[in-house]
């Protein structure tokens, strides 16, 4: 290994544990490891950095790396020490993407047990050799998972993710002994599932249902996503109808769980009906089958009613197939809890709380004018770009960015070029190699990545110097007044596509209305005006500086 000496090197540790090892004194030994490590190379431990029951399948949702990440960005660190790679991660494309983020901050990366060397000329096969091995172990632990799943569900056990109205309980063998955890129904949460079948036959609406048992202060299901209260809401209680758990109809494996590359968030993705297990629990049933059936004819005689007239013909979207010309919907929120504030009522229609209007938990009960919030926020959007000071302030801003974008394309330029050099220089090396009589798969492989990285980063260098070759003019007023212009006739022309644009034009996306004691609401936010004038370029008004704070005001009725 090149360590030899890091004598007066800056060094990080990074230590995780996954939630498939459930050792918490594991971050301990593998920072011992790595500190006997440094210290027999003469160096001394700066920082470490740490992870706790994270699995190694994705970079997302790792603060102590985000924070490791951060440090070798700002030149805080020289060194990067792990136990070995898979610590960093277990995904082969997750793993070459951080060892080129670290080899162009000249940072080095130290693996202890596998003995990986960023700065040898080898590392990149390494990388490689050592990304099929963990990434072969993350398929294999996938399918052992499901497998044992699969047999936890045959069983009849709990596999997790239980409906609310139902629990677990230990479950033993014959000898006394754990097997697993048998599902019970919860009788108080029961109760309210059979309510709520009872009162949506009676007549009741879904926000009706909801606003009664907040009232009665009825603990609601938990959820990771919320905006605005917890409590009942409207699509809950629909949700709760059509789920046929109820009736003792149990499936396991319906949906398959996939992680997303770009967020890091589970997706899933519905399973073909023949890989699904179903499996009929009678002693489960909470909803008896007669309530069950009512309910159901009940939703498909409403449904049917939403999407045709009295005479057969379509109604609503099934006529249009469009939605509704709303252009502020899902950029509005609640001062006073947060909430989205929703579409109510009939023409005209009006804004409102929408946890006041589908739960009643909200003290906000004022509502505005769909057309008053609509003429009154453009209006002033209007008339803040294109006043004398807001024409100034665009003009002056948009030099700052295309001074900024041009260091940038010029600091992009030099770094992919360098990478282009670096990738060149290992494909030499391989071909070496190959040429020497090493017909590995590996060795082949990883020469092919190469390849096609190389095709990849001279495309993207010759984008660069496409994008950059003409001159670029600095608006005219003119120009920037026909830009808002036009944006207002975007709007008009398309809802849907005006609704994104305009929540490009303001902080997080968000306008906040809060409601006055006179019946009027005072709309809060951080204009960004730069974005219609340099959509594509990136600003300091995208994190929270360099934007314009305005308030509006718009008059409404309660």
């Amino acid at each position: 290994m090149a360590a030899r000496n890091l004598t007066g090197k800056r060094i990080a540790v990074y230590a995780r544990y996954s939630s498939d090892n459930q050792k918490e004194s594991s971050i301990e030994d593998q920072v011992r490891e790595c500190q006997e490590f440094i210290e027999d190379r003469g160096g001394k431990v700066l920082r470490v950095y740490k992870d706790a029951a994270i699995s190694g399948a994705s970079l997302h949702g790792r603060a102590g790396f985000d924070d490791l990440m951060h440090a070798a960005k700002t030149g805080a660190i020289d060194v990067v020490v792990t136990e070995d790679l898979s610590r960093i991660s277990r995904d082969l494309g997750d793993s070459a993407g951080v060892f080129k983020r670290l080899t162009f901050q000249n940072v080095q990366l130290l693996g202890v047990a596998d003995g990986f060397d960023s700065l040898e000329e080898t590392a990149s096969m390494h990388l490689a050799m050592n990304g099929f091995k963990n990434d072969a172990y993350l398929r294999d632990l996938s399918k052992k998972t499901a497998r044992g799943l699969r047999g936890r569900a045959l069983a009849k056990f709990s596999t997790g993710g239980l409906p609310y109205g139902y629990g677990s309980e230990p479950a033993f063998d014959a000898q006394g002994r754990q097997v697993g955890r048998g599902i019970v129904i919860v009788d108080e949460q029961a109760n309210t599932v059979r309510r709520i079948f009872t009162d949506y036959l009676s007549g009741k609406s879904y926000a009706a249902i909801a606003t009664h048992l907040n009232a009665d202060k009825v603990p609601p299901p938990r959820s990771s996503v919320r905006r605005g209260p917890p409590g009942w809401g409207a699509s809950t209680i629909r949700e709760f109808l059509r789920n046929e758990h109820y009736t003792g109809a149990w499936t396991f494996g319906a949906k398959k769980w996939i992680k997303d590359p770009d967020t890091g968030k589970r997706v899933y993705r519905k399973r073909a009906s023949d890989q699904v297990l179903h499996d009929m629990r009678p002693e489960l049933r909470i909803v008896s089958q007669e309530l069950w059936s009512a309910v159901q004819e009940r939703l498909e005689a409403k449904a049917s009613l939403y999407v045709r007239n009295a005479d057969g013909s379509p109604k609503g979207k099934a006529l249009h197939g469009r939605g509704v010309n709303y252009p502020f919907s899902g950029l509005l929120f609640c001062g006073s809890c947060g909430a989205t504030m929703t579409i109510v009522g009939g023409a005209p229609r009006r804004y409102m709380c929408s946890a006041k209007h589908k739960r009643g938990n909200c003290a906000n009960g004022a509502t505005i004018h769909e057309h008053v919030i609509k003429a009154g926020l453009l209006g002033a959007i209007r008339g803040h770009l294109i006043s004398r000071g807001g024409l100034s302030y665009a003009r002056k801003r948009f030099a700052e960015a295309l001074g900024a974008m041009s260091r940038d394309e010029r600091a992009e330029v030099k770094e992919v070029s360098d990478r282009i050099a670096r990738t060149e220089q290992r494909i030499k090396g391989l071909v070496s190699f190959i040429a020497d009589g090493d017909e590995s798969p590996a060795v082949r492989e990883t020469l092919r990545d190469l390849e096609a990285q190389l095709t990849l980063d001279r495309s993207q260098l010759q984008g660069i110097k496409t994008r950059t070759s003409g001159p670029i003019r600095l608006p005219t007023e003119e120009d920037i007044k026909r830009l808002v212009f036009d944006l207002e006739a975007k709007i008009t022309k398309d809802a849907l596509r005006g609704r994104e644009l305009l929540r490009t034009l303001f902080k997080d996306g968000k306008i906040v209305l809060d409601a006055q004691a006179d019946g009027t609401y005072v709309a809060k936010s951080a204009l960004l005006p730069l974005v219609l004038l340099a959509p594509n370029v990136k600003t300091p008004e995208s994190n929270d500086s360099g934007a314009s704070y305005t308030t509006y005001s718009c008059a409404g009725w309660i």
